[in-house]
């Protein structure tokens, strides 16, 4: 089934719950993570990706996808950034834990692609050409059917970008299967493919490490949320409860949700689904069970210094019986925040008191010293090679000494 996105294609993969369900009980357990501004805007700035951009020199060698063909191989740094937009994602929601690449896993999306390609659509479970090798196919097939695929983007990036906004079909919008799988704790390793215009993210990591504690994982993230990655109103919220809570039922969950710029008041629940906007609770496994969705009608769009508050009932603990989820969304702009960080520190000045002197020089002393932490580094770091170390201790001792009057980094 092909579906159709701004002139784009992606396809709902559908995976029996029973496959995945169970993460291993007896490893340590994690919790989700609250993100500030400066956390997120640390996070972008040591690994970066682009979107909404078209990206080429992407092969490392290039796949053919007619005989001979050849699967071809991505560039690291194109791989990688495709890696920290994934991760990126998963930051936000509070995932304490990093998803590596996997060398097999980008073989199989590698192969997955050009198969897709060579057929010219995309299919989760393609029909084998009769000019490909058995070989070839087996690698391919076991890429389309393990991974999210799409067709028609500028990037390997801006295909996940569709992913989680999951909003260019029926199906998509009432299950968000694709963001689930994105966001599923229980994932450790991903990889990648790209031929042509067709993509691949694999999904079925199926070795399952530390499990996460989490009450819920929303999109857009709770707390911060750029708005960069959450500006479309056709775009579905999402709430995915743990493993406390019973799976909750269309008939009895009911989500508020309130703009505090205007007072304006959505209220979601099977009945007033044509006032108020799109809502449905899906309990099937797409990485995650236990999912509630809602789009608010007439929302017009979401801008920085948005606010909104989420109240969620109808929703029931193993144990504890009723309850509610209470949780605020504060859109701002990463663009805005990442040009403020830079332009808000001086280098030398590690108390941020507006000047460089001797206080600096000893808060850098005891700091080396592991007497003191230093919470934002880019002061201390002197010759710009991301450390403060003892190089950065001298330039300093220099630059109060007045015999250098300009730091490396400066230059």
């Amino acid at each position: 089934m092909k579906v159709k996105l701004k002139g784009t294609f992606l396809l709902l993969i559908l995976i029996a719950a029973l496959l995945f369900n169970t993460v291993c009980s007896s490893a340590a357990e994690s919790v989700l993570q609250d993100r500030t501004i400066d956390d997120i805007v640390k996070r972008y700035q040591n690994n970066p990706f682009r979107i909404n951009v078209s990206v080429s020199d992407i092969y490392e060698i290039e796949p053919k996808a007619e005989p001979p063909y050849v699967a071809g191989k991505l560039k690291s740094d194109y791989l990688k950034e495709a890696l920290n937009c994934v991760n990126f994602m998963r930051y936000l929601v509070g995932l304490p834990n990093d998803l590596v690449l996997d060398d097999n896993y980008n073989n199989y999306a590698q192969h997955g692609t050009v198969l897709l390609a060579r057929l010219r659509g995309i299919a989760h479970y393609p029909q084998k050409p009769g000019d490909m090798p058995d070989e070839f196919y087996n690698l391919a097939y076991k890429g389309t059917s393990s991974s999210s695929i799409a067709y028609g983007f500028s990037s390997l990036m801006d295909s996940i970008m569709a992913f989680m906004k999951d909003n260019n079909s029926e199906l998509n919008l009432s299950t968000v299967g694709h963001r689930r799988w994105l966001l599923n704790p229980g994932m450790e390793k991903t990889g990648f493919g790209q031929c042509g215009r067709y993509y691949c993210t694999y999904i079925l990591d199926s070795v399952m490490g530390a499990s996460v504690k989490f009450d819920f994982i929303a999109w857009p993230a709770r707390n911060y949320m750029p708005v960069e990655y959450f500006n479309d109103a056709s775009v579905p919220w999402s709430v995915n409860l743990g493993s406390d809570y019973f799976s909750p039922s269309l008939n009895e969950v009911e989500v508020t949700l309130k703009r505090r710029s205007d007072n304006k008041v959505w209220i979601f629940n099977k009945d007033n689904i044509e006032e108020y906007g799109l809502f449905n609770v899906n309990n099937d496994y797409y990485g995650m069970t236990k999912c509630i969705i809602f789009r608010p009608k007439g929302i017009g769009s979401y801008n920085k210094n948005d606010v909104f508050d989420v109240n969620i009932k109808g929703i029931r603990l193993s144990t504890d019986g009723p309850t509610e989820i209470n949780y605020t969304v504060r859109f701002f702009s990463l663009k805005d925040a990442i040009a403020e960080r830079e332009r808000n520190f001086t280098y030398g000045d590690l108390n941020g008191d507006g000047r460089v002197n001797s206080t600096d020089l000893a808060v850098m002393k005891r700091y080396l010293l592991k007497q003191v932490q230093i919470s934002d580094i880019r002061p201390a770091d002197l010759n710009g090679d991301g450390k403060a170390n003892s190089t950065d201790y001298q330039l300093l001792k220099r630059y109060i000494l007045k015999t250098i009057d300009i730091f490396p980094v400066e230059k």
